[in-house]
């Protein structure tokens, strides 16, 4: 007890006794209960680092409907591509793993915008708007200034999130690294990235795809959005909006596919680009369910192989 009382006194260490009181050697390591806590911590990030493979940020459909108005294609894509760069508190970061907020400058980077006039510009418009705002906060010790993008608009779920119990039934799964990798590549502009926001407004819960009413959950009752009725919508003509229905391709996957039943055609929207149900889609159940009807008939519909690590096209007959 003698070296035990010694320690007491110096209080530089902790230590572990048995049932009797009595010193236990040969302890490899003893840490106090706020390192505990700590090293627990780490572990849960390191976890959800490993699950966030695909990681994804929650765009809501139906608050940004207001806003669509006032800005255009361009700053609407902006807008979206800034929310692929969110951390857990919505705010702007470099990557998951960055230790302090986005920069001005750096964000003129990722949107590949080079004049410093036409990004004061944009980001004063989208302050305006409220769907940014500017904070300082704390990291490490250092206080910085930081973007933050409205949580009315888009946020993230994870182990220490305070959007964990916020619902996600009027929302869309955006994949962050997706968006960001297909941008640095310059396969696709922010105008597309824009036209892409605005089919968000559309895109059916259960099946992907863009029917006249996006919130009905009785499958046998969704009817598919036509082509003109959608091109009206968005404000945009038939032919542009053939265009780009046809043509989008997002890092290698076609974003849109149009399936002729009879004679109604159908939109949908890859849900390995944009998603509104919880987990990862089987490519080819995904499509089964979306079948109203057990009369045969092709099926055109482009989907990436997990094998090839390229655009397939499969043509799936029914019956």
């Amino acid at each position: 007890m003698n070296k035990i009382n010694k320690y007491l006194k110096k209080k530089e260490f902790l230590f572990v006794v048995d049932g009797n009181g009595d010193y236990i050697e040969n302890i490899s390591k003893i840490i106090t209960t706020e390192q505990a806590e700590r090293i627990r911590k780490n572990k849960e990030k390191e976890i959800l680092l490993k699950k966030s493979v695909k990681p994804f940020t929650f765009t809501e459909m139906l608050n940004i409907k207001q806003v669509m108005p006032m800005l255009n294609s361009k700053e609407l894509g902006c807008f979206l591509l800034m929310q692929a760069y969110i951390d857990y508190d919505n705010i702007l970061k470099l990557s998951n793993v960055a230790k302090k907020p986005m920069t001005e400058s750096d964000l003129g980077q990722i949107l590949q915008i080079k004049s410093k006039r036409t990004l004061d510009a944009l980001l004063s418009k989208l302050e305006n708007l409220s769907l940014i705002f500017r904070d300082s906060v704390t990291k490490y010790g250092k206080k910085h200034e930081a973007i933050y993008i409205n949580d009315t608009y888009c946020f993230r779920k994870g182990v220490h999130s305070k959007y964990n119990n916020k619902k996600t039934d009027q929302a869309v799964k955006l994949f962050m690294d997706s968006l960001q990798e297909v941008f640095v590549e310059g396969n696709i502009k922010p105008a597309d990235i824009g036209f892409m926001y605005k089919i968000i407004l559309y895109i059916h819960f259960d099946n992907n795809l863009l029917p006249l009413d996006p919130f009905e959950r009785d499958i046998t009752k969704v009817t598919g959005l036509p082509i003109n009725e959608l091109a009206v919508m968005l404000d945009i003509s038939r032919e542009e909006i053939s265009k780009k229905l046809g043509s989008m391709k997002w890092n290698g996957w076609y974003v849109f596919a149009k399936i002729k039943v009879g004679n109604e055609v159908n939109i949908r929207v890859n849900p390995y680009v944009l998603y509104r149900k919880a987990g990862d889609e089987n490519p080819i159940f995904f499509i089964l369910l979306s079948f109203r009807s057990h009369v045969g008939f092709f099926l055109s519909l482009f989907v990436k192989s997990k094998i090839l690590k390229k655009p397939l096209i499969s043509r799936v007959r029914a019956f």
